[in-house]
């Protein structure tokens, strides 16, 4: 059996790699991959088999079989699956545990029982066990989506159980978010290890660069220190946002015929160029954009923050949106959900959503795809260390909302997507930065090959495919 599975992954790469043309990267994940299946496969188990752990056992189960559309290997590919597409809810986020029965099962080493005491992972059976988390998204009490990540095969299949009943195990958080009262004023923050983002400015993202894996958004605004001056393995914010779009920002394209005008939640007030910050306008607290913001979850693997954005006047309209931004553990990226749930412009124009990022100092490199945008420039290391080093921005919308491309001298230089409106008033984009002294990328070719590979995996993701409810037999 073991042959035939190595077989197929083979001819699967082969064919990627006929399409492609070689490449040492490749190399490398196909090598990797085929010690995951070494891994997999070696040990014994029955993919029927039920989940044991330690004198944990369930009676029941959801069958949920996942398709990777890509001719590519997806590593910790994120899966989102919402409560209503299984066929069973009624459960706690203490009472599901995602099982991958081709994992090798494992135990807890006695450091850890000592550590965990009488949460410590007992022998599994049958599989081994991947993180996940239920997520309340309107904060009902309820939860509305399943989230997990799980390695799949090219253009393959997989099988994964979702077990009700309660399993030992801690879980470390790869994630975090928090709103923190940084410099006078609340701030959200979110962050993986590899990344961390913040709302200095209410709707325009700010970038913060790792040197190392490490959660540090708690270091910065506990002390509340400069992003700019924390102690060097904390790593640093490394993009100046000013009146830009920053590592990522929404508009609205109200003048058809105008395509830089820009109508902004930040600037618009009663002119949608009205281009004075309204803090600056001398104008009353009600009378300007109000901004409100909310953790939505804290890890483990997914972190998330509400961003809402009221009293939006544009001169042209009336507008009221909500931004769901997420951190994915093991993921140099963030998601970003916008969601108008008021939306009255004021004449019957070809109004268009918009996102973007800033033009970067220096800016050197810049490649468009469908839907994505990457660019590279200048970042400076501290505010008195002049040193210039190579960073990079990129945004990706996924291809199905239609997006159109141009770059815009507006608003100190951007980057921008427009996109017809949708008929439920939400959209989606993808942000991501990368520099120097975070040791992924150094030079534009590997930033380049990155978000290409990340694009097609925002526009091809990981579905579930089947859902079915099973009961232990005695």
């Amino acid at each position: 059996m073991y042959i035939i599975i190595f077989l197929q992954v083979f001819l699967k790469y082969l064919k990627l790699h006929k399409r492609k043309g070689n490449s040492v990267k490749r190399n490398i994940i196909f090598i990797t991959f085929i010690a995951l299946y070494i891994s997999a496969y070696t040990h014994s188990y029955t993919e029927d088999g039920w989940y044991e752990e330690g004198d944990v056992t369930f009676n029941q189960r959801i069958k949920i079989v996942l398709e990777n559309p890509l001719p590519q290997v997806h590593l910790k590919a994120p899966v989102i699956i919402r409560a209503e597409d299984l066929p069973k809810r009624d459960f706690d986020s203490i009472e599901a545990t995602i099982v991958d029965p081709t994992l090798e099962p494992q135990v807890a080493t006695e450091e850890e029982k000592i550590r965990d005491m009488g949460y410590a992972l007992g022998q599994e059976k049958n599989g081994h066990y991947l993180v996940c988390q239920l997520d309340d998204i309107d904060f009902d009490g309820i939860w509305d989506e399943l989230f997990f990540q799980v390695d799949m095969p090219p253009e393959s299949r997989k099988t994964v159980y979702l077990y009700i009943g309660t399993q030992h195990g801690l879980y470390p958080h790869e994630v975090h978010a928090n709103i923190a009262c940084y410099g006078k004023h609340l701030m959200p923050f979110w962050e993986s290890k590899y990344l961390g983002w913040k709302l200095w400015f209410p709707t325009n993202v700010d970038l913060h660069g790792k040197r190392a894996p490490m959660l540090t958004a708690s270091l910065e605004y506990q002390p509340n220190i400069s992003g700019y001056s924390m102690p060097r393995e904390y790593g640093q914010d490394i993009l100046r946002v000013g009146n830009t779009l920053g590592a990522g920002g929404i508009f609205l394209a109200e003048f058809p015929d105008e395509p830089d005008s820009l109508s902004r939640p930040r600037f618009s007030f009663g002119s949608a160029m009205f281009d004075v910050d309204q803090a600056d306008s001398g104008k009353s607290l009600f009378d300007r954009t109000r901004y409100a913001y909310q953790v939505l979850v804290n890890g483990p693997i997914r972190a998330m923050i509400k961003a809402k954005i009221m009293n939006w006047v544009t001169g042209e309209g009336e507008y009221e949106a909500e931004q769901i931004y997420s951190a994915l553990a093991h993921k140099r990226y963030s998601t970003c959900r916008v969601k108008f749930t008021k939306f009255k412009p004021k004449k019957k124009r070809n109004v268009r959503f918009g996102a973007g990022i800033k033009q970067l100092p220096g800016e050197d490199y810049i490649h468009t795809g469908p839907g994505f945008v990457c660019i590279a420039g200048d970042t400076i290391t501290t505010s008195t260390d002049k040193i210039k080093r190579f960073m990079g921005l990129a945004m990706i919308v996924p291809e199905k909302y239609k997006p159109v491309y141009r770059a815009t001298d507006a608003f100190q230089g951007n980057h921008i997507f427009t996109l017809p409106v949708t008929r439920d008033l939400s959209y989606e984009y993808v942000i991501s930065g990368v520099w120097e002294d975070g040791r992924l990328h150094t030079n534009f070719g590997g930033w380049k090959e990155y978000i290409i590979r990340i694009a097609e995996e925002i526009n091809n993701p990981v579905k579930m495919i089947k859902a079915t409810l099973e009961t232990r037999k005695e």
